[in-house]
């Protein structure tokens, strides 16, 4: 079944990678930034600000994707402890892959991830899965054709043990739901597989813009931005023999709606995540959530009602050792002031906002953050620092 209103959501991948990783300018209320140590490691040239989570070494490196490059396609950059930056990959926008979406480094060494667009001939544009080494020697893996394989990965792949890689796109799959998106595998010679092709509002999931996580049975969980019993998303399971089940249907009630990025796991194995309403005007400004898989049971850790508090929970979220829970919000008080936070949620459910950005440390943070073992938080913001294109940043809570 094709879901509701769907000349409203059915939006072409670009327009839709644009104004994620762009945002909404508009003027809402403010309040004082609380002290915190927030220290810029670097900032990105233009145009060339952030397109996917950090990830770490265990040099104490951080790695990355970025807009820009030589060829103005994307590339994969290195931030080394001292703050020297390099660049690993400048994509060329042609076979070997435009705009990269997602990144990954694999026990073996190498980087994995995806790019929105590009790909090898004759099926350039529907975007590819890669690999690369440390050296900087890129391999395109699988390039998508568009059909019922997929079509634009929105988000970066999750690997397991053997090799393999999975993922999401945000298109391709069923042309009865509308090109709803699938959940793929490729195997480390290449070969792609589709675990599941989404159906769509009622009883499936669609569209998905974010990756998957891997428990240690081979489960797979994600998110779909649309679909479900309501068409406000899904929270989903791809069991190893590749049954999918929808854990929950967000309803757009207090259980938030449209799910906004890769949903994280526990030690206990409960599920925790954002949602971002994609539709305005609307009462409430995203959520944060916890389910139980086992039972299905969701509940609101967190609703964001007052935007002086930060308003569109983009990125994953962090999870640290005592059970609390980080995240960002992509804009919080007025437009002139305060250009998004970094938050906490305690184990015992206390929300906290850590962190006001604004213009001169950077604005709007869209990847999430990242956590050290020493409890400081690292990320990006999109926009705006010394060059106008986002930054690396470090905070001390």
């Amino acid at each position: 079944m094709i879901p509701h209103q769907r000349s409203q959501h059915f939006l072409d991948p670009l327009t839709l990678a644009s104004a994620l990783l762009v945002g909404l300018v508009f003027g809402i209320g403010i309040l004082p930034a609380h002290a915190q140590t927030l220290d810029v490691l670097y900032n990105f040239p233009s145009p060339g600000g952030p397109t996917s989570p950090l990830v770490w070494d265990a040099h104490g490196n951080l790695y990355g994707t970025a807009g820009g490059g030589v060829y103005h396609f994307g590339s994969v950059f290195k931030l080394a402890p001292d703050g020297t930056e390099s660049t690993l990959y400048s994509f060329h926008g042609g076979g070997d892959g435009n705009i990269p979406t997602g990144l990954i480094l694999g026990s073996d060494g190498n980087f994995y991830g995806t790019t929105l667009a590009g790909g090898n001939p004759p099926y350039e544009g529907y975007g590819t899965v890669f690999k690369l080494t440390p050296e900087g020697t890129e391999t395109v893996l699988y390039t998508f054709k568009g059909g019922a394989d997929g079509n634009s990965p929105m988000a970066g792949v999750v690997r397991d043990a053997k090799g393999n890689l999975y993922g999401t796109t945000y298109y391709g799959g069923s042309e009865q739901c509308g090109s709803c998106g699938v959940v793929f595998k490729v195997a480390p010679d290449g070969t792609e597989t589709v675990l599941h092709t989404f159906t769509g509002a009622p009883n499936d999931g669609a569209w998905s813009i974010a990756g998957l996580t891997l428990d240690s049975s081979g489960n797979l969980y994600g998110t779909t931005t649309y679909g479900g019993a309501h068409d406000w998303g899904t929270l989903f399971k791809v069991a190893p023999d590749s049954t999918e089940t929808v854990l929950y249907s967000f309803s757009g009630g207090n259980d938030g709606k449209n799910p906004a990025d890769t949903p994280i796991l526990d030690s206990h194995g409960n599920l925790y995540g954002t949602t971002v309403p994609m539709l305005f005007p609307t009462s409430t400004y995203g959520t944060v959530y916890k389910l139980v898989p086992a039972t299905s049971t969701l509940s609101t850790l967190h609703t964001f009602f007052n935007p002086s508090n930060g308003a569109y929970p983009y990125g994953p979220l962090a999870l640290d050792k005592n059970g609390d829970l980080f995240g960002t919000t992509f804009v919080s008080g007025s437009c002139q002031t305060y250009h998004g936070t970094v938050f906490e949620i305690t184990a015992r459910g206390r929300f906290k906002t850590l962190q006001f950005f604004v213009r001169a440390v950077g604005d709007n943070p869209r990847q999430g953050v990242i956590l050290d073992e020493q409890g400081n938080l690292y990320g990006t913001t999109s926009s705006d620092g010394a060059d106008r294109s986002g930054t690396v940043f470090k905070l001390t809570p």
